[in-house]
Parts: structure tokens; sequence; C-alpha cells
């Protein structure tokens, strides 16, 4: 980072709050009428960074709804519901939290009730991607559009891969975000043995026409739903389009993520939020937040195309990595030579690396230390990634989750570093050459937990996120 753009970093900040400061000096009894307008104004942004931080409560609620389903973790689940909450499932429909926590243990899980985790030997991870959330006017409700990406299987048993569209309605009870509606759309459910193929249709029923296919037959459930699905459209091979929640983003209608509050957004007594610093430190957790997202992303896009120096840059220097138990290697510079032993520096011909950096939850937090203070981040995310060399043997599908964790800030001028990541593989498929999968000879798809720290200490008010640690659990199989 330049000079001049850590002293336009500096100036920016220090003068939004002077902003601040002055606006609240104009706020003493006796105000004129005149400055009315400031009030407003200041209220406003109070109102917009709420509704920031609402916006990003509701992402990390559904993000974590993938991650608790992916283990079982049936109680905690159902705590993302209101008590009212409905449920609308391939299954059928649920209603009230009680019904869906039976659904959760008894249907999904296989368990009884109380009976946490998948079990040995069972897949069930469920991604929730590209999210689409809009705050409704008030505040107290939101609506969201996600994409669900899952892998269903079991060892020795049979392989699935889903896709669909949840839409969702939340609702804020005493300060924390609820699930209150959930409505699955399927796009897609196959075996990964036959692919996305139209499914064969069954025999027809006794007694009815010739075209006329026998419905599907239904799973006997332990919990019955307490209302039958009724959905138009259940997905391929139909062509299916799942309800939009928003007017088109393209329009002036559809272009705000949450409703404008209108005249005078002031608190219960008539006035502005008065804590300026406060207000100011809380719209920079939100760009910390974004940040940080960046940070893990641009991982990412850099181990894709195996740019090892631009990745080991990406770390304190201090900081560490370790993958599938070959040892921690400790400072960039020990970083970027492990990067080495993976290949040389670029991609050659004919070898895939993409590794997608999916599902993030970023948390910020205070951290004080004997010598410095300032927030750190824990975050975790989900990666999925295509790997192989043309003319090898094999090639396999490769699923992560991550898990990125901070003990304390990376002294680093300022600027987010990565500080520790550590990869844990959830699976790992190993396919034979197929040419409607991949154009080379051989691949390896891949699952992987990136458990990955970072944090800042400011210094000359500027701030860039470095890695910590990067750590890469091995694979042991599927789970």
């Amino acid at each position: 980072m330049t000079h001049w753009h850590s002293v336009r970093q500096y100036s920016l900040r220090a003068g939004f709050r002077v902003l601040l400061a002055g606006l609240l000096c104009l706020l003493a009894p006796g105000a004129r009428a005149a400055d009315m307008d400031i009030r407003e104004r200041l209220a406003r942004l109070a109102y917009d960074v709420q509704a920031g931080e609402d916006i990003s409560a509701i992402k990390r609620l559904q993000r974590s709804y993938g991650y608790y389903l992916d283990k079982g973790l049936w109680t905690d689940l159902a705590e993302y519901f209101t008590e009212d909450a409905v449920a609308n499932y391939p299954a059928g429909v649920f209603i009230g939290k009680a019904s869906i926590r039976a659904h959760l243990y008894r249907n999904v899980g296989n368990v009884p009730m109380g009976q946490v985790g998948l079990g040995e030997n069972r897949l069930y991870n469920h991604m929730n991607i590209q999210p689409v959330v809009h705050l409704e006017p008030g505040g107290q409700t939101a609506k969201g559009r996600w994409r669900a990406y899952a892998y269903f299987g079991s060892l020795g048993g049979g392989a699935t891969w889903a896709e669909g569209v949840y839409a969702m309605q939340y609702r804020k009870e005493g300060g924390v975000w609820k699930i209150s509606r959930l409505d699955y759309h399927s796009g897609f459910g196959a075996s990964y043995a036959t692919g996305w193929v139209a499914p064969q249709a069954p025999a027809a029923a006794p007694g009815a026409g010739a075209d006329a296919p026998a419905p599907r037959p239904r799973r006997q459930l332990s919990h019955p739903p307490d209302r039958e699905r009724n959905m138009d459209c259940e997905g391929f091979p139909k062509a299916c389009i799942a309800p939009f929640h928003y007017a088109n983003p393209g329009t002036p209608e559809g272009g705000r993520a949450w409703a404008p509050p209108g005249a005078a957004p002031l608190s219960k007594d008539g006035q502005p939020p008065r804590d300026a610093d406060g207000l100011a430190r809380r719209a920079e957790r939100l760009r910390d937040e974004q940040q940080i997202e960046n940070l893990q992303r641009i991982y990412g896009y850099y181990l894709d195309r195996a740019q090892w120096d631009q990745l080991a840059d990406l770390f304190a220097d201090d900081g560490t990595l370790e993958m599938a138990q070959q040892g921690v290697y400790v400072g960039k510079k020990r970083v970027r030579q492990f990067l080495g032993t993976l290949g040389p520096a670029g991609l050659e011909p004919g070898w895939l690396n993409d590794n997608i950096q999916l599902q993030p939850i970023v948390t910020v937090a205070l951290v004080i230390l004997a010598l410095a203070f300032g927030p750190a981040w824990q975050a975790i995310s989900g990666g999925l990634g295509w790997v192989g060399r043309a003319e090898q043997e094999s090639r396999a599908l490769v699923l992560t989750q991550s898990l990125i964790d901070s003990a304390g800030p990376a002294i680093m001028a300022g600027q987010w570093r990565q500080t520790g990541t550590d990869h844990g593989l959830t699976w790992r498929l190993e396919m034979t050459p197929r040419e409607d999968l991949f154009a080379v000879q051989a691949g390896t798809w891949i699952g992987y937990n990136v458990l990955a720290t970072a944090s800042w200490i400011e210094r000359r008010r500027e701030r860039v996120i470095k890695l910590e640690t990067i750590r890469i659990a091995p694979w042991s199989g599927p789970s």
C-alpha cells in the first residue's frame, strides 16, 4: 500500500469522525429548526449502519444453517427457527419449531430425539451460497434467496448430489434474527452414478392412461408432515423458476438492499444517536468483514493458478501454514518454500487446480494483549476444488469446510494478514477418467476444511488484512 493511499485512508476516517462530532454539536438543546435536516441525516446514517449489520447477521444465520446441517446438529439447528415457523421441505410442510425439530431428528437424521450427529460413514454436506437478502420496511423482517448445493451419501451405499433454491423469510426477535419461513424449490436431485440426466419414468399406475406415469413412491416418515407439500414444479427435468421476492435490481425499484426509512428515523426520545465514535467503529467492523471475505476469496484465486509469490504475500511475517500433517511452516519465507513443493509457480499445461472459497462466516472481535489491541477475526468457509493433471491415472472431487481462527493481532502496519488457516478435508472422491467430466485425462474433485486466522493492529491509521495461519487437515475417508 502506498504512503499516499495510507494518508488518504487516514484522512477519510478522521474526516468522518470530525463530521460526526460537528453534527453532534448542532444537536444541543435549543438547536434551531433549520438544524433538523442535519439531525435527520445523522439518524439516517445510524439507520443505514444498523441495516448493514442486519444484512450481515442474516447471511451469517443462513450460512451457518448449512454448516449445522452438514454435521447433524439437530437441536442447534432447530433454534434457528421462530416458534411459529413454517418449513416447506421436499418431505412435506412442517409447522412450528417443535415439529421442525422432530423432522430434523427423526426424518433427516434418522435418529431418536436427542441423538445428534450423522453417525459414521455418512455424508450430508449442504452448502448455502449465492445470497440475495433484502430488509423490509421497519427493519424487523427480511427475505432472502439462496442456492443450496448438496452432496449426500454413505460409505458402501448410494451417492446423490442436489441443487435448489431456498426462498427464505426472516424475523428479528429480541434482537436476534431467526427463520420464520423456509420454502425449498428443487432444481435437481440425481445419483452420482448417472449424473443429472432425466430420471427413468416409473411404470404407469393400474387403470391410468398409457401416457400417465405412476406417482413416485413416497418415503414413509417417522415424523409425518403437518401438511402435504404442494409445489407447482418439482425440479429437473421440468424447467422450474423459483419465485423472486425482489424487483429486478436493474430497475430503480429493485436497486436497494433495504428500504429507505422515510423522514427523520430518530430514536424514541426524538433524538439521533450521540455516540458518533461508536457509530464509526460499527461501520469499520462492517468494512473489516468485507475485507476479510475478500482476503479469503483472493486466497482461492491465487491458489487456482499456482501464484505462489502472491499467495505467500497474503500471510503475516510470522504466519504459519500446515497442510495434511506435512508439518507446520512458520513465517512468510517458509510458507513460500512449502508452496514451491506443490509444483512450479504458475500452472503448467494440463494442470487443473481450481479451489473455490464459499460460504464464509466472519466474526470480528476486540482482542487486548499486553502491548497491542485491536479487532481479531474468526471465520469459517467452505471450499470446492477440481484438481488434477493430464495423463495421470486418477482424479477426484474434494469438498471442504474451513475454520479460520485468530489468536491475536498480527503486527503488520495495520494491515489485515492471515495468521492461521486450517484446511479440513470433508471428503475426496477419486474418479476414473471420463470424457464427459473433464477434458483432461485425470483429475480430482476436492472438499476440504480451511481453518484460517487473521488480525490487524492499527498503525498510521492504515488497515490491511494479512493471513496468519493456513492449516489443511488430511483426508481420512467419508464421514
